[in-house]
């Protein structure tokens, strides 16, 4: 038994999982998958579609094929958000065909929260390592993890601007 009553493996465990803890990359951004089966789901219909009807009628396959097109860009704009992660000392995003980039928690100088169309996105600005601005826009997932991120972001650096949108308190 350890001091505290606790039989030493449980102990050792408790130690061990704290100090895994310390480097585990948590996850805030959304991963848009709702989004992604639905609008695949889309393209396949209007794909199908623009098959059966494109040696009947030109008029309506072209009519297809710019939905193709249009739901086509929107499931690329959706799959190359980037992914944001952070941990007890940094934020880590990786944005498409971009290393990735570290970004350290004292260097973030604000986080604003903006509401878009595919749901509530934030956007941050830091200092990078070489001492340039830089921004990006996120958008959160469903469970929210910014309210604890930006909680513990600030106990990080105080000098964190916090800023949401004007008509925040009227949703």
């Amino acid at each position: 038994m350890s001091p505290g009553g606790r039989p030493a493996i449980m102990q050792a465990a408790t130690n061990q999982y704290s100090v895994m803890e310390a480097n585990v990359k948590i996850k805030i951004s959304s991963e848009f998958i709702f989004e992604k089966i639905l609008l695949t789901g889309i393209l396949l219909f209007f794909f199908m579609e623009l098959v059966n009807t494109v040696q009947i009628d030109s008029s309506v396959s072209l009519l297809y094929l710019f939905v193709l097109l249009l739901f086509s860009s929107l499931l690329v704009m959706v799959s190359f958000r980037p992914g944001v992660y952070y941990d007890t000392e940094n934020l880590y995003f990786k944005k498409f065909n971009q290393p990735e980039r570290v970004v350290p928690l004292t260097n973030i100088e604000s986080i604003s929260c903006v509401f878009v169309r595919l749901g509530r996105g934030y956007f941050i600005n830091y200092m990078n390592t070489s001492n340039e601005p830089g921004s990006l826009l996120m958008y959160a997932g469903p469970q929210d993890g910014m309210t604890t991120f930006m909680s513990y972001a600030g106990k990080i650096n105080p000098n964190i601007k916090f800023q949401t949108a004007p008509w925040k308190n009227y949703l």
